[in-house]
């Protein structure tokens, strides 16, 4: 009878580390997400129900990771999330609206005249002619 006392001692120490573990999660990297996730809960059926439950779930862990488990936010891993994210959502956006350009591969045009170089323009550098 003795022995079982150690086992639930393991089961609350694993419950704690999964439960800070959560939080942290939470915190770090769902909340940075949340415009990506819910715009793609809007394109599954039964997202609205979902989204529910996860705003429910993120509500409960922000509790436990602020008052049980004092879980900090880690700046730089939120700012890459937040990157990420605002990279993806920035593919959905309009080509004029886009804040981010990586080159000709997200432009849906067939014209090879992006293989030329540019041409050079040339300003006189006097001014304008005398007419």
């Amino acid at each position: 009878m003795g022995k079982s006392a150690g086992i639930f001692k393991k089961l609350k120490k694993v419950g704690n580390l999964i439960g800070k573990g959560a939080s942290w999660v939470n915190k770090n990297i769902i909340k940075p997400l949340n415009p990506v996730i819910d715009t793609a809960l809007d394109f599954v059926p039964g997202g609205s129900a979902i989204k529910t439950a996860k705003n429910f779930v993120t509500k409960g862990l922000d509790y436990l990771g602020d008052n049980v488990y004092n879980t900090q936010t880690n700046q730089r891993i939120g700012d890459t999330v937040r990157y990420g994210a605002d990279v993806l959502l920035d593919t959905q956006r309009a080509p004029k609206d886009r804040k981010y350009n990586f080159g000709n591969y997200m432009d849906d045009s067939d014209d090879d005249s992006s293989d030329e170089p540019p041409r050079k323009t040339y300003n006189n550098p006097f001014g304008q002619p005398i007419n």
